[in-house]
């Protein structure tokens, strides 16, 4: 039966899904428990997690995260309470301790561990001391009667009450509420700071801020009413709507705001910055009031306005200066006046209505009505103007009878005096453009210039009588005495200097400056800048800068001279010249530029030639398309063609060699006949004379050069002091500089090949590669590699430092870094540290018959071998390395030595025999063995070797040797078996 009870009940249970509830039978969530009695609760009512004394000493995993338990004891910095896994961090995390305790927060005076803080009713009341009276005091009448409070801070109603100093901050309503003797006070709030005594350096923020303060010095007042009634207050600062209203014996007041220093009685030096500011203020001096009203119906003295309505309504107002709008509005004692004027002077702007004026002397701008922005500076300057705008009139008389004429200027006695509508005219000077009356957009400066003028237009004119027969003529500029004197009717002329243009009568768009220049011009659009420049020019149309320029021109055409003389005997087209005698020579010559004095100087007949320089081309005369920049570049080219000389003194020498580039200081100075050469960087190529194909880039690269030709030398003086080798490629600071005779070598790198004097057929690339090679067909890649090799030839060195023992070996190679070989005829793979060579196949020996001869079978065999002593042995290879470095430079011997670990390399075990026994023997047996290297005489650096290969032809002698007496026995043991079976 019980069992059919369990299975019952599983399989219910099976079915069962979403909501559990303990104590009743409708859950509202997937797990409800109801209290016993949820008004009336029983104390077992509620839920226990489980409890722990500690932690597990295995930590949860992820299916636990959030898993809740109880602590009951201290464990570590853990108190007891309630703890969550948190699998995230793998760490328990405290659920929290409940809320602190409160008692610092209690109503009325604090505890001592509380450091003066206070809450509510009566807060702080005669506190004394509670723990050095730091104080703080939130709510009504709080700190009330403190005593003795230092550092005080209080908000709300009736805070600070009867404090006693200091350092006091309150705010909100009646803050700082008769505080005494209170110093470094700061309130914020309604009645802040209301009938404080005694205060110094107070700052109040709020409605009625400082109000009714008395005895207040230094004060701020920030809000509606800031510094309303302020009494005895001294130095205030009053910021907001009617900020120091109604302050009274106020001194040195600032007030910014909108009715800011309201209706301020006997303030002194006050500054007020905002609408309305020093508003209907009496009896204030040495007021400065920025802002919209300002100074309105101010009735002090020195005053300074700048901005809207600025001296607005001013009255009894001394020395004032108002700047900006409407500045001495209605300024007393007419009050309805225009605005934004300075007026100096008596009866100066009298009537005036309008706006931006200003007028300084006797009856200046006397009459003007409701005329803006008109300027007059002097007795009756601009006395009759009206509405006449924007004028400018400076001297006695000056714009005296304008009426409706605007923009203009007057400079001096009489200047533009009769002008009565003309407008935006300038003159300067006495009398002058007396006479104008119609005429606009005139320039005059000097005594008498445009003194006729009456109906011309935008003209200009400097100088004694300058347009002085200008009636009608338009748009001319004159300086100097008589420019342009008897022109009538021509325009867009530019004449300056003494006489320039001076016949023109109604030529167009001519320039001439300088005296003398175009004097006698009758056609249009020449420039001429210098004396008598294009002085006899009738109908050509050209541009001539500079004494002389073009001067024996008359007709031809396109032409621009620029400089002392330049292309003065010209009588060509299209040519260009600038500076002293350029192309002064030139006759029949097109199409050239010449940049610089002398630059072409002698071309006769040369073309398309461009010469910028000192001397540039100056000896050229029938030589084209050449281009010379620098001071003598190609300076003594006659005939040469389709050059290109960039530097001081660059293809200097070049007289007919052609299609040559030159870039720097004396670059191919010395050229003769050489064609296409190309240097570039100072004095390379600089001895080059009819060497041909050759390329220098670089300071005194192939400086030296005479003759030889197809040269590449690219770095500071490569191939410097090479002047008959041919052929050779340079390229690094230094590269093969001391060359002077070797063809066809190539050094890459710093000082490559540096020494190599007449040697060929030498490659070098690395750092000092080869630096010291005076032989033949050597090959060198790497740093420093080969500079120990003087005499020696057809050497490899390939590698960092590979080098030779001694400077006179011959067909030597060393390959690898480091590596040093020591004799003639020999290879040298790796440094002394290599363990390793490592092929994928055997090395083989070439060992065809068709190329043997002298065989011999003189191979010994057991006589040989046996001798032999196999051993086992370490080798001293930093020893060895010493031995084969010991006649390299100190230098690159402790180079060397730094960059190499020998301790592996002398560990290893070998087997083999020593070389010096091996010589022994073969001298007792006769045998000129080639797997043994002996030291060559002389060669201090030379050591023993063996080859081991080499052993295998004894060893194969002596086996065959061996094999004989075993045939020889074995046919004795046959025959001995033999007679044995008989």
């Amino acid at each position: 039966m019980s069992r059919f009870n369990f299975l019952f009940i599983l399989l219910l249970c099976n079915g069962l899904f979403a909501q559990v509830g303990i104590n009743t039978t409708s859950p509202n969530a997937t797990l409800d428990i109801k209290s016993s009695n949820q008004t009336s609760p029983l104390s077992t009512d509620g839920i226990l997690v489980p409890k722990v004394d500690a932690f597990p000493v295995i930590n949860p995993g992820a299916a636990q995260n959030g898993m809740l338990v109880f602590l009951t004891t201290t464990v570590g910095i853990n108190t007891p309470g309630f703890y969550y896994w948190e699998n995230a961090t793998t760490s328990w995390k405290s659920v929290g301790d409940g809320a602190k305790k409160i008692d610092d927060l209690n109503d009325g005076k604090s505890d001592l561990s509380g450091y003066s803080i206070y809450l509510g009713t009566n807060a702080g009341q005669n506190d004394s001391n509670p723990t050095a009276n730091v104080n703080l005091g939130i709510g009504f009448s709080s700190l009330q009667n403190n005593v003795s409070g230092i550092y005080n801070t209080a908000l709300g109603y009736g805070t600070l009450n009867n404090n006693l100093s200091y350092r006091n901050t309150a705010i909100g309503y009646q803050s700082m509420l008769s505080n005494t003797g209170g110093a470094d006070n700061v309130a914020v709030g309604y009645l802040s700071l209301l009938t404080n005594s005694i205060g110094e350096e107070n700052v109040a923020i709020g409605s009625n801020s400082l109000s009714k303060n008395t005895s207040g010095s230094y004060n701020i007042a920030i809000g509606s009413y800031a510094l309303e009634s302020n009494i005895s207050a001294n130095d205030n600062i009053g910021i907001g709507l009617n900020s120091l209203q109604l302050n009274t014996v106020g001194l040195k007041n600032i007030a910014i705001g909108s009715n800011s220093l309201h209706k301020n009685i006997n303030g002194n030096s006050n500054i007020a910055l905002g609408e309305n500011s020093l508003k209907e203020s009496s009896g204030a001096n040495n007021n400065i009031a920025i802002g919209e009203e300002t100074l309105f119906f101010n009735d002090g003295d020195d005053n300074i306005a700048i901005g809207n309505s600025a001296l607005y309504s001013n009255q009894l107002g001394e020395r004032n200066i108002a700047i900006g709008n409407s500045s001495m509005y209605g300024n007393y004692p007419n009050p309805n006046t225009g605005s934004d004027n300075i007026a100096m002077g008596q009866e100066t702007l009298y009537n005036n209505t309008g706006n931006f004026n200003i007028g300084i002397g006797y009856k200046s701008l006397n009459l003007n009505q409701d005329a803006n922005n008109n300027i007059g500076i002097g007795g009756y300057a601009l006395e009759k103007n009206t509405i006449g705008l924007d004028n400018i009139g400076i001297g006695i008389n000056a714009l005296r009878s304008n009426v409706i004429g605007g923009f203009n200027i007057a400079l001096g006695t009489n200047s533009l005096a009769s002008n009565t509508n003309g407008q935006i005219n300038i003159g300067i000077g006495p009398n002058s453009l007396t006479s104008n009356t119609s005429g606009v957009a005139n320039i005059a400066v000097g005594s008498n210039a445009l003194v006729q003028n009456t109906t011309g237009n935008n003209n200009i004119s400097f100088g004694y009588r300058t347009l002085w027969s200008n009636l009608t003529g338009n748009n001319n500029i004159a300086v100097g005495e008589d420019a342009l004197m008897g022109n009538n009717l021509g325009e867009n002329n530019i004449a300056i200097g003494k006489s320039t243009l001076a016949v023109n009568k109604d030529a167009i768009n001519n320039i001439a400056i300088g005296q003398g220049a175009l004097q006698n011009n009758i056609q249009n659009n020449n420039i001429a800048i210098g004396t008598y420049a294009l002085n006899v020019n009738t109908t050509g149309k050209n541009i001539a800068i500079g004494n002389q320029a073009l001067s024996s021109n008359i007709i031809s055409s396109g032409n621009t001279a620029i400089g002392h003389e330049s292309l003065r005997f010209n009588t060509s087209i299209d040519n260009t010249a600038v500076g002293e005698l350029s192309l002064n020579s030139n006759i029949t010559g097109r199409q050239n530029t010449a940049i610089g004095a002398r630059s072409l100087r002698d071309n006769t007949s040369g073309s398309n030639n461009v010469a910028t320089g000192y001397a540039a081309l100056i000896n050229n005369t029938i030589g084209n398309y050449n281009v010379a920049y620098g001071s003598g570049s190609l300076s003594n080219n006659t005939s040469g063609s389709n050059n290109v000389g960039v530097g001081p003194g660059a293809l200097s020498g070049n007289t007919i060699g052609s299609f040559n580039v030159a870039v720097g200081n004396e670059a191919l100075f010395n050229n003769n006949t050489g064609d296409y050469n190309i240097a570039i960087g100072a004095y390379g190529l600089n001895d080059n004379s009819t060497g041909v194909n050759n390329i220098a880039i670089g300071f005194k690269s192939l400086e030296k050069n005479n003759t030889a030709s197809n040269n590449v030398a690219l770095g500071y003086q490569s191939l410097q002091n090479s002047y008959a080798g041919g052929s050779n490629v340079a390229v690094g600071y230094n590269a093969l500089r001391n060359n002077q005779s070797g063809n066809s070598n190539t050094a890459v790198g710093y000082l490559a090949l540096e020494n190599n004097n007449g040697s060929r057929q030498l490659t070098a690339v690395g750092d000092s590669a080869l630096i010291n090679n005076t032989a033949n067909w050597n090959t060198a890649l790497g740093w420093n590699a080969g500079s120990n090799s003087i005499s020696g030839t057809d050497n490899l060195f390939l590698g960092w430092n590979a080098n030779v023992s001694t400077n006179s070996l011959n067909d030597a190679t060393a390959i690898g870094e480091s590596s040093v070989v020591n004799a003639s005829n020999k290879i040298r793979f790796g440094n002394t540290g290599i363990t390793v060579i490592e092929g994928q196949v055997p090395y083989s020996n070439p060992s065809d018959g068709r190329f043997k001869f002298d065989v011999k079978e003189n191979v010994p065999g057991l006589n040989f071998v046996l001798k032999l002593r196999p051993v086992t042995y370490k080798f001293n290879t930093k020893k060895y390395n010493e031995y084969l470095v010991q006649n390299l430079p100190n230098e690159v011997k402790a180079e060397m030595t730094l960059k190499t670990d020998y301790s592996k390399s002398s560990n290893i075990i070998h087997s083999g025999f020593i070389a010096q026994e091996i010589e022994v023997i073969c001298d007792e047996v006769g045998y000129n063995f080639d797997g043994l290297h002996v030291p060559e005489k002389g060669n201090s650096s030379d050591n023993y070797s063996v080859a081991y290969s080499q052993f295998i032809m004894p060893l194969v002698k002596a086996v065959q040797e061996l094999n004989n007496k075993i045939e020889e026995q074995q046919k004795i043991i046959n025959e001995l078996k033999k007679k044995l079976n008989e």
